[in-house]
């Protein structure tokens, strides 16, 4: 059957979360398992951060509570109880300044709840000032200023040094191709004297993209010292596992590839060059993963099925277009559900 939501799941498991949370006696290391599950289900559910900061506080791990709630206000700026979460991790952390800015704000949008004003006046008998904590952010704006203009003054020089880098990679990357050039014409001419081969056309031939007169140790291999077989021949990529000793032996002869004789290391291959300056490098394409961007945290990730440009074909293709097919029929129903689900829910933590 098909696979709940993202938000039904994380619904689900934040409410055996609560559970947990709310035993006697509490299970706070239970609670935060669940309560990881509903937050990897749902990246961007602020209900399920703000449980887990909760979790993590009971834990002691005030710098994972903190970080919790922070990432939680991204998403949901105008909840009080987050505020008052970042504020009693900022209390146990003894960063005063930033608890009493904290329990500021929350206080702006619940005016009603005097523990936050009380847990405020603690903070700043503990020498907590919102004056001072403006004060720090706007050290930390001007110091973030200083540097993008630092940054954009030094990037002539730092772009003439990439680019005097790049021109030396690429002069060395020009004598490595000449020299493996060098060297793969030679091993082409001790296999031609081994093998009897006169035409200047002749060369080691490929069979289906790869050379068959090479070894699995990358050596080509010409004729055989101990029979009449003039070459050596086989296909290394048929090998089907490691203890598979036949690639060892040619298909010709059935002798080692110690008895043919080695012409040296080949690799028709050029070294791949420098990458440019201002160029971002290439990532290889694998069959089944796809490139996506999270649009919430703009983070590299799997690509929605929805989007999803098929690259290899057959059965794996047809489940592909099974699974963008179910899903578009299913995510009208799914987005009218979401709203129901957790505007009705009131039990976060």
């Amino acid at each position: 059957h098909r696979r709940k939501p993202a938000h039904e799941r994380s619904l689900g498991y934040r409410l055996e979360g609560n559970e947990h949370y709310n035993a006697t006696p509490p299970r706070y290391k239970a609670a935060l398992e669940k309560y990881t599950q509903a937050v990897n289900a749902l990246p961007d559910d602020a209900k399920a951060l703000s449980n887990r900061s909760a979790a993590y506080a009971r834990l002691g791990r005030n710098k994972e509570s903190l970080c919790d709630a922070d990432r939680a206000l991204r998403y949901d700026p105008e909840w009080p109880k987050l505020w008052a979460r970042k504020a009693r991790a900022h209390i146990c952390l003894k960063q005063f300044d930033e608890a009493v800015a904290a329990y500021g704000r929350a206080i702006e949008i619940d005016p009603s709840r005097d523990d936050y004003r009380e847990n405020r006046e603690y903070a700043t008998e503990q020498g907590g000032s919102h004056e001072r904590y403006e004060a720090k952010q706007a050290a930390l704006k001007r110091a973030e200023e200083e540097r993008r203009l630092r940054e954009i003054q030094e990037r002539p020089q730092r772009e003439a040094n990439e680019w005097a880098d790049y021109e030396a990679a690429l002069r060395q990357w020009d004598e490595e191709r000449t020299a493996q050039r060098r060297h793969r014409r030679e091993c082409v001419a001790r296999w031609k004297r081994s093998t009897g081969a006169t035409n200047e056309l002749d060369k080691p031939v490929y069979d289906r993209g790869r050379s068959v007169h090479v070894d699995i140790f990358s050596r080509l291999r010409g004729a055989c010292r101990d029979c009449a077989c003039t070459m050596w021949k086989r296909d290394v990529q048929t090998m089907r596992n490691w203890s598979d000793t036949t690639v060892l032996n040619c298909e010709v002869c059935g002798c080692l590839h110690t008895s043919h004789e080695d012409c040296g290391y080949y690799n028709d291959e050029d070294p791949p060059p420098p990458r440019r300056p201002g160029t971002k490098e290439a990532k290889p394409q694998i069959d089944g993963v796809y490139a996506g961007v999270n649009p919430n945290t703009g983070e590299e990730m799997g690509a929605p099925v929805s989007d999803i440009k098929v690259v290899d074909d057959g059965a794996a293709a047809a489940q592909v277009r099974k699974q963008r097919e179910d899903t578009q029929r299913g995510s009208k129903n799914d987005n009218q559900q979401k709203a129901q689900v957790i505007s009705s829910s009131d039990i976060a933590v």
